[in-house]
């Protein structure tokens, strides 16, 4: 829940900074808050890469809806035109965002329930999954994340890809 409010922060500040570039064009203490809405913005989704959003549903979402948010303040406040061809681009801009994220969430929920249940199968003899380690090892030499290898429990590694192989068990052919 907390990456969410920091995430609707760095959109709040990015549309704020991109409504005041607008005003700056006036006005060049606009420019201020132009750079200083751009730096919350950032800071805020460095904070939410570190809660632990995957960039690729972070950056989908957050560009998705600070464009549609800039384009109908732009309308509202600079009277700057909304034409059917600006909406149905948000339309798909937004439609892409989501895509991004569920996409995303969903791969991740996948290679979870595929380590489980591959897991267990392997328990049973019917398959074992076969783990490849990402990431920066640390000083043990181990990959530093939340999933293990059922071969090796000591070891720990982060499924890049889940493959099942059949094994046969003890006996069969």
């Amino acid at each position: 829940m907390k990456r969410w409010i920091i995430l609707a922060g760095a959109i709040v500040a990015e549309v704020a900074a991109a409504i005041a570039m607008g005003a700056a064009a006036d006005n060049l203490w606009w420019a201020a808050v132009t750079v200083v809405g751009y730096v919350t913005a950032f800071v805020a989704l460095a904070a939410v890469l570190r809660a632990g959003m995957p960039i690729g549903a972070l950056y989908g979402r957050w560009s998705a809806v600070g464009v549609a948010a800039t384009a109908v303040l732009g309308t509202v406040l600079f009277s700057e035109p909304f034409t059917i061809a600006i909406g149905i681009g948000i339309g798909i801009g937004i439609g892409i965002g989501i895509g991004i994220g569920v996409t995303i969430a969903g791969a991740e929920v996948v290679a979870a329930l595929s380590l489980r249940a591959s897991d267990g199968l392997r328990k049973k003899a019917w398959a074992a999954p076969i783990l490849m380690p990402v990431g920066a090892p640390t000083e043990s030499g181990h990959s530093p994340d939340r999933y293990r290898c059922p071969r090796d429990p000591v070891r720990r590694h982060r499924p890049l890809i889940v493959a099942e192989t059949a094994t046969p068990a003890s006996g069969q052919q």
